[in-house]
């Protein structure tokens, strides 16, 4: 009897096998990301500006109408961190996402916002409109 019941378990562990293999595609947030170009994560000082190569990156690829992304860490007047980060969705508009949950006076809240028309001013990106 214990020798049918393994056998038993055995073809059934081996007809569990045939067939055609099930996929799923996962599709993460990491994934759709993987996409875009990285033009950097900054992190600056105070009166420090975005680096060229950032900058150049980052508005070449809106240019070019390809995803990128940019992250800038900015302290403010009293030295607390505000960290913005860039998208260029390739449609003409940019995500821009605003971290203040570490700005002791500030909103403390995470604010995302679409822009279009960027351009580099003398120290970070501005935009002529956000919403």
């Amino acid at each position: 009897m214990w020798r049918w019941t393994v056998v038993g378990i055995g073809l059934l562990v081996a007809l569990g096998g045939c067939g055609e293999p099930e996929t799923v595609e996962v599709v993460t947030a990491a994934a759709e990301t993987s996409a875009m170009t990285d033009c950097g994560t900054e992190v600056l000082d105070q009166s420090a500006r975005i680096s060229d190569q950032g900058a150049d990156c980052f508005l070449g690829a809106v240019t070019a109408g390809d995803p990128a992304t940019l992250e800038v860490t900015y302290p403010t007047v009293e030295g607390d961190p505000i960290t913005q980060v860039f998208r260029n969705l390739g449609s003409g508009e940019i995500q821009v996402e605003t971290d203040s949950t570490k700005d002791r006076f500030g909103s403390g809240e995470v604010e995302t916002q679409v822009c279009t028309g960027p351009s580099r001013s003398s120290f970070a990106l501005t935009f002529d409109e956000c919403h």
